[in-house]
């Protein structure tokens, strides 16, 4: 029975027929006017329509352009129909009858066009009735993405009687449609009720939610229609949520990795029965654990792992590690910099980040160091060295005011920064090639700053700088005031990630319970614009975060 029903409701097939090509006439001038219609059978807003033909007439020769995907009809019809053109009109024929006391309504989008230019038709929508009444209630609004803030084009808006036990998750929407390039959407002729909205990503059209490859959103609470609503806005965002589980334990080559269904935000991996020390990275954005083998123990070892996912979902599991003898090679060690070195000329900070592709076990400080010129270096005592969780960075930070060999004025040619041959083994006892790279000075004048207070009603949250490319440039937690310096010129934004429940982390909603997302906040300037733009030698001082000068997202 639930085979059936899937089947009778798969979005529509359309089988387009023609006679003959029809070839757009040469000459003239450029033809820029879209179809417009002049008629059709059934007109718009009849009712008691019960046949099983409908006819568009044009004022010109005009053509069908992937109908299968433009034509939306609703309520979701599951009836198969054909088209055909004959000159300026399209024809469709449905091989079943509408159902009876409904209200359905066509809407072509781009699915209709001019042969000559292919301008389609504008606005083009039929609606009729089976019965007596039309319905005219209507939903409509904006769909954009909740991070980066734009509208999003083509997609799927749909509509589920609350009544009913059908979600996007199992089965069709009752009404739907899909947004315009401005992001927009309207859904017409809908029957008075009480209804859930979601809007997603449909990159396969089959009208459901598929939360690992699309993005999705809703509104929580129910939609009493009983007048048309306008303002219906939806944010969307990517979130998985496939229950999170160990999908695989195994060896791979001279690793053990583990393998997790999802993304996952937070861990705790530790040995159970003995005292070495487990060492690990996590790859494939964060579904993977990778394990090094520094036990030689030929029996198997027992590991504990706990896994947290984006949803606050957490699942524990006990894990039998064994390693076997393999004729495999290791994996290559890579040394790169992850931030090139620089120096603060104002302040005399040195900085640089180093990342490797195997946690470091050991570092050789003296084969670390800046070469000022042929005769005068500077190394750096190992408490200048800091490591990540996994010891696959080193971020390397020194005040340069009192280094003897630091001599702003004297310096002709940019200083190196060095790593010499096997500054750094990996814990495979690997090491690095020399590396090397010019040091950059920073300089004030050569940046801009975005620095302010923060005054509102959360007790926790995350406050974010985001650039052009919607990523995180920098971000601070629970501050009263931020600074944020040394920007290069260009077009930034200030996002706040309200953390509502006090656990650490921003809450991206959950689907399935129904529940929202913790708010998402932009500073909007006086004049409504979101974007704080930077240029050299450019100070935007006193950017306060109030309630009043942020748009709820």
């Amino acid at each position: 029975m639930r085979l059936s029903y899937l089947i009778l409701n798969f979005p529509l097939i359309v089988f387009i027929y023609s006679c003959a090509s029809q070839m757009p006439p040469t000459g003239g001038p450029k033809d820029e006017d879209p179809p417009v219609l002049e008629y059709s059978i059934p007109p718009n807003f009849a009712l008691n329509f019960n046949e099983s033909t409908i006819e568009l007439v044009f004022d010109e020769l005009v053509m069908v352009f992937n109908l299968k995907n433009e034509l939306i009809i609703t309520p979701t019809f599951s009836g198969k129909y054909s088209s055909k053109i004959r000159k300026n009109s399209v024809i469709l024929t449905f091989e079943e009858p509408f159902p009876d006391s409904t209200t359905f309504t066509l809407n072509f989008r781009e699915g209709i066009k001019d042969i000559t230019e292919g301008n389609a038709a504008e606005n083009l929508r039929l609606a009729f009735s089976t019965w007596g009444f039309i319905d005219s209630l209507s939903i409509e609004g904006t769909i954009t993405d909740l991070f980066k803030v734009k509208p999003v084009d083509n997609y799927t808006v749909g509509i589920f009687d609350v009544t009913d036990t059908i979600t996007p998750l199992n089965g069709l929407p009752l009404y739907f449609t899909r947004t315009n390039k401005s992001g927009q959407y309207i859904i017409e002729n809908i029957k008075q009720g009480k209804y859930r909205i979601y809007a997603f990503n449909d990159k396969n059209n089959n009208l459901l939610i598929e939360s690992r490859s699309e993005e999705y959103g809703f509104i929580p609470q129910i939609l009493t229609l009983d007048s048309s609503l306008t303002a219906v806005n939806i944010r969307t965002q990517h979130i998985d949520f496939n229950d999170l589980e160990i999908i695989a334990a195994r060896q791979n080559g001279h690793y053990y990795e583990i393998k997790t269904s999802k993304y996952v935000i937070d861990h705790s991996l530790g040995l159970l029965d003995i005292s070495d020390t487990l060492i690990y990275i996590l790859t494939e954005n964060n579904r993977t654990f990778k394990i090094f083998n520094t036990f030689h123990i030929a029996d198997s070892v027992a590991l504990l792992l706990e896994i947290t996912d984006s949803l606050l979902t957490t699942v524990s599991d006990t894990v039998y590690m064994h390693f076997e003898e393999t004729s495999r090679s290791k994996d290559d060690f890579n040394v790169n910099f992850s931030e090139y070195p620089n120096i603060k000329k104002e302040t005399n900070i040195f900085r640089t980040r180093i990342s490797f592709t195997k946690p470091g076990r050991i570092i050789n400080p003296d084969s670390i160091k800046i070469v000022w010129d042929s005769l005068h270096t500077t190394t750096f005592p190992v408490e200048y060295f800091i490591f990540n969780k996994y010891k696959t960075e080193v971020t390397i930070e020194k005040d340069l005011t009192d280094d003897p060999n630091y001599i702003p004025d004297s310096i002709t040619s940019p200083p190196r920064f060095m790593l010499d041959t096997a500054a750094i083994i990996s814990i495979e006892e690997d090491s690095n090639m020399h590396i090397k790279s010019e040091i950059r000075f920073l300089e004030v004048k050569d940046f801009g700053i975005i620095k302010g207070e923060i005054d509102v009603p959360y007790m926790h949250f995350i406050i974010q700088l985001i650039d052009e490319k919607h990523k995180v440039i920098r971000s601070f937690r629970d501050v009263n005031e931020y600074y944020f310096d040394y920007l290069s010129p260009g077009k930034y934004k200030l996002r706040l990630l309200a953390v509502q429940d006090n656990d650490g982390y921003w809450f991206p909603g959950n689907l399935t319970d129904n529940i929202e997302h913790e708010p998402v906040l932009y500073y909007i300037s006086e004049s409504g614009d979101a974007e704080l733009t930077i240029r050299a030698n450019w100070e935007l001082v006193d950017i306060s975060i109030k309630t009043d000068t942020l748009n709820v997202n």
